[in-house]
């Protein structure tokens, strides 16, 4: 039989901001939204329509981090589950959440042209990586309380570049 995990009750609706408009330069609006997670659905692995390859950065004994020798080994793992199951090269998405996500912005601006799109959960990052991203679809799920600089400077300068979207969901504590 299957087993489902879902969301305690608690969890299954945030509050956010809501998200500023296309073409806006702002992160995000000063209004108030609620949004259901798609984890409170318990079908959600069984119905998401991808291949999703989850690679550790390091392990609790190993502190190392995500060295360029992790992101290369993440690259050829990517590259070779889209030959072996013939992937679909526009479809491809970055994930990381909290220190996957610190991993995440760095394999970003590593092979900015490997991905279609990056979802960055509750990492932080500096403006200046927004040079680097050109071009890249973002989206920057998190809070100001995200380590030391929140999101919000990040997102601000990923919409003044010339080409790529950026969406915001800004949590409210």
């Amino acid at each position: 039989p299957r087993h489902c995990w879902c969301l305690d009750t608690e969890f299954i609706k945030v509050t956010a901001m809501r998200e500023a408009p296309p073409g806006s330069r702002d992160a995000f609006l000063d209004e108030r939204e609620d949004l259901r997670s798609p984890l409170a659905d318990c079908d959600f692995a069984a119905t998401f329509g991808a291949i999703v390859v989850m690679p550790q950065g390091w392990l609790p004994e190993y502190r190392t981090g995500w060295t360029d020798d992790l992101l290369h080994r993440v690259e050829d793992l990517t590259q070779s589950v889209m030959q072996t199951y013939r992937g679909d090269p526009t479809r491809v998405t970055l994930t990381g959440q909290s220190a996957g996500g610190g991993g995440a912005w760095s394999f970003a601006v590593l092979r900015p042209h490997l991905w279609a799109a990056v979802n960055i959960v509750c990492a932080p990052a500096p403006p200046s990586v927004a040079a680097e991203l050109e071009g890249v679809h973002l989206w920057v799920v998190g809070w100001t309380g995200d380590g030391l600089m929140g999101n919000d400077e990040v997102v601000e300068a990923l919409k003044r570049r010339r080409f790529g979207t950026v969406r915001y969901t800004r949590y409210v504590k």
